[in-house]
């Protein structure tokens, strides 16, 4: 269960998960989205600590339209040795971000001061609980023993800590001197893990979201080299429907692709109650995403379609990690 507690470090789960060999590759992170869905437009904060270090990234992105390079975004801000803050609830960054997770779960507020005048303000506000997926009360597939969840977590140990949460987010972002208004749902997570920047698991995070009475989330484990039917293994999701959670037992990912760059994506998510839920989305905006190093995350705003006929949006990142990739085209397999 997700408590207040863990807007903070957790300095007794790197205590029991590191040793002094690893303890650098600890990671506690957050992820903030923000979009205009309609026009187009989407970005995210992103905030990565290594408590062991005492250093944090604050990646902040913006994107519009069909982009597939960093270089097509319309804003970048990528700060990656920055001194980690005392007190994960509540700091102030050099790079002009801030953030107050002192009423998380239930809340979470972002400001960004940036350059080019462009900044942002963000209120997100919770419209379910924070879905953990290693709580076997919430979610139906999980391990009862730390160690199997952590290995079938769909990140393997980066997630020895996880929740994703949907969250009605209000603000305004002023984007080179342009003023959006921002007020819609989406889906924000937190996590906590071993997270070291070689030998990561190839995964996906993904939502369709049709409004605060009904969305669905899932995250994937990735197969690179499998068929386009097959790409994709469930790991966790739920479905939010009338202001209840279903967490899921199954599902299952169709992506068309153009290289790594999905094309369409026909996603189904059948919850514990048997219910199976449909939606087909075709991407409206994109961009490569560099969150650190090791990795290209194809970044995908999507406009979905239900089986029901609803008209929603979602994010897809896919983790393509350039260790991996690198070693199946050396051998032939990619």
């Amino acid at each position: 269960m997700i408590t207040n507690q863990d807007m903070r470090y957790h300095p007794e789960a790197m205590a029991a998960l590191t040793d002094a060999s690893n303890r650098h590759s600890w990671a506690e992170t957050f992820y903030m989205p923000f979009a205009v869905p309609d026009l187009g437009l989407f970005g995210s904060a992103y905030l990565l600590a290594r408590p062991g270090l005492g250093v944090v990234t604050c990646d902040i992105k913006i994107y519009r339209g069909l982009g597939r390079a960093r270089f097509d975004a319309l804003y970048s801000d990528s700060q990656h040795q920055l001194p980690a803050p005392v007190d994960f609830r509540k700091f102030s960054l050099p790079s002009g971000l801030s953030a107050d997770l002192e009423e998380g779960p239930d809340r979470y507020r972002l400001s960004y001061v940036g350059v080019d005048d462009t900044r942002f303000e963000l209120d997100a506000r919770a419209i379910m609980p924070a879905y953990d997926i290693h709580d076997a009360s919430m979610d139906p597939v999980t391990r009862k023993s730390q160690a199997a969840s952590t290995a079938h977590s769909g990140f393997g140990a980066a997630y020895g800590g996880h929740y994703d949460q949907l969250v009605r987010i209000r603000g305004e972002l002023v984007l080179r001197g342009e003023r959006f208004a921002i007020d819609y749902v989406d889906c924000m997570d937190r996590s906590w893990g071993v997270r070291p920047e070689r030998g990561l698991a190839p995964m996906a995070w993904q939502h369709a979201i049709f409004g605060e009475d009904y969305g669905m989330h899932a995250i994937w484990s990735m197969d690179y080299t499998a068929a386009d039917d097959a790409q994709h293994t469930f790991a966790h999701g739920f479905v939010l429907q009338d202001g209840q959670v279903h967490g899921c037992t199954g599902g299952k990912v169709t992506v068309q692709r153009d290289g790594m760059w999905g094309t369409r994506y026909d996603v189904s998510l059948t919850d514990e109650r048997g219910v199976t839920h449909q939606a087909t989305g075709t991407p409206v905006a994109s961009g490569l995403w560099e969150p650190y190093g090791c990795c290209g995350v194809p970044n995908v705003l999507n406009r979905y379609v239900s089986d029901s006929g609803r008209v929603g949006y979602g994010e897809v990142q896919e983790g393509w990690f350039w260790d991996t990739v690198l070693r199946l085209r050396a051998a032939g397999k990619l």
